[in-house]
């Protein structure tokens, strides 16, 4: 298992990524890597390889309204993968890089829905402290994790 910045030859699998775990409609995948993969961007994208092919990325973004805080809009892992320490292992690098560049908190939103009950647990289990919850309506709860 290798991670690394996420490269144009990974997008075909982060796709196959997407369907399968339904974060965010794979369509979209290639308009949100362009900026990271021109290098116009400060967004962060990191892959998990697995015998040469991907098999989860993490995705995260400067926090413009708090300097030195970045955001984590996207992890994802085939869903094999899951629960075998690949996304644990891509935060922790994840976190690890921002870190090196003076970065001071990371913010993850998840959804209060029963069906990411899995998501809330992986976020507290990695030290992702809850911050906020939203109205019902939005359904939306907001955990932070100090970065060294």
């Amino acid at each position: 298992m290798e991670i690394r910045y996420t490269q144009a030859s990974d997008i075909a699998d982060l796709k196959d990524i997407l369907d399968q775990t339904s974060l965010f409609p794979s369509a979209k995948l290639e308009g949100m890597l362009t900026s990271f993969l021109d290098g116009d961007t400060e967004d962060l994208w990191l892959t998990c390889e697995n015998g040469g092919k991907a098999i989860g990325f993490c995705h995260a973004a400067p926090n413009e309204m708090v300097d030195g805080a970045w955001c984590m809009p996207a992890i994802a892992i085939l869903p094999k993968y899951q629960r075998k320490g690949v996304g644990r292992a891509l935060a922790e690098q994840m976190e690890a890089e921002l870190a090196e560049q003076s970065a001071h908190a990371m913010q993850v939103d998840t959804s209060a829905g029963e069906s990411f009950s899995g998501a809330r647990q992986f976020f507290e289990n990695a030290g992702y402290t809850l911050e906020a919850r939203t109205s019902a309506s939005c359904n939306r709860m907001s955990y932070k994790k100090a970065l060294a």
